[in-house]
């Protein structure tokens, strides 16, 4: 199973967005959710243990810590539209907080 074998990888955290389905309460999300993420990683514990955010009204998904193998494993289920790499990003302005003066 890819959970198993991927243990020695390296994690990194991953958005999963997922088809809707209907209107499924915000509980049915989640389970739903925690159930395409144990099929992965091998038990509803694990998928506990992974997942850091539910995405439930902007979109349907959520981001958890995983393997390249398991983020591939989980893009090939049916209702997963897209899986991806999370990435930060940092604005440059040099540190500072600019401030406005008032002309004497």
């Amino acid at each position: 199973m890819a959970g198993e074998s991927g243990n020695a990888q390296k994690s990194d955290v991953y958005i999963v967005h997922m088809a809707k389905s209907g209107e499924e309460s915000p509980n049915a999300l989640e389970a739903k959710q925690l159930d395409v993420l144990a099929s992965v990683l091998g038990s509803p514990d694990a998928a506990k243990d992974a997942i850091l955010y539910h995405y439930k009204h902007s979109m349907h998904g959520f981001s958890a810590k995983l393997t390249a193998d398991q983020a591939k494993a989980i893009s090939e289920l049916p209702g997963v539209l897209q899986v991806h790499v999370s990435q930060t990003y940092q604005l440059h302005g040099g540190g500072a907080t600019p401030t406005v003066q008032e002309a004497s």
